[in-house]
């Protein structure tokens, strides 16, 4: 009896948390298409589909993330999180030259990207990328990351690089005025000298 009231017990949690794990959502298709409900957010590997079903009480259905633009999540009144599938190159060989869903921090002349690996030695371990993209640009740029927080120089050339046609800009992070969990506001300062007028 014990053992029937437990796996009960868990029947009825797995339940709730797959429940919770659906947000109301817009996905964008790259035929550009569009699906409104409800879907699950994105998940390590690149390549593990989400879920999506019209309400509460629909069957779901796998979308995976070839078929994927940006997929919108609805997750407060007036807040949202936003999700593109984009190359990547982390830098590290082949392997890691792969489309992942990133979260748009920031939209405009570059769209800001931030990436969270939680793929450390230990399940508490995590790297924070920051990464940029221009129209017409193939591959997200690697600019940022928890991992080279202590390496300023890998930093300052990445922005170097990457900004140069904004030599001010280039100036403060070399003097220091930002460091490498300021992406939000160097992508802010660089986009707001670049919209059009």
């Amino acid at each position: 009896m014990k053992k029937l009231f437990v796996l009960m017990i868990s029947f009825m949690l797995f339940g709730f948390a797959n429940a919770e794990q659906y947000v109301e959502a817009k996905i964008i298709f790259r035929n550009d298409s569009v699906l409104t409900g409800l879907a699950t957010l994105p998940n390590d590997p690149p390549d593990a589909p989400i879920f999506y079903k019209e309400d509460k009480k629909a069957k779901s259905r796998k979308i995976v993330y070839t078929d994927v633009k940006t997929i919108i999540y609805y997750t407060a009144p007036g807040k949202t999180l936003e999700y593109d599938v984009v190359w990547t190159d982390m830098g590290s060989g082949r392997d890691h030259h792969q489309e992942k869903y990133l979260k748009a921090v920031l939209r405009g002349p570059v769209t800001l990207y931030q990436y969270v690996n939680m793929n450390g030695p230990n399940k508490y371990d995590q790297d924070t990328y920051f990464l940029c993209l221009r129209p017409g640009e193939q591959t997200v740029t690697l600019i940022a990351g928890s991992y080279r927080k202590l390496k300023k120089d890998l930093f300052r050339q990445a922005v170097s690089e990457y900004f140069k046609d904004d030599p001010e800009l280039v100036a403060k992070v070399m003097a220091g005025q930002y460091k490498w969990s300021d992406m939000d506001q160097i992508v802010n300062e660089y986009n707001q000298k670049k919209k059009p007028s």
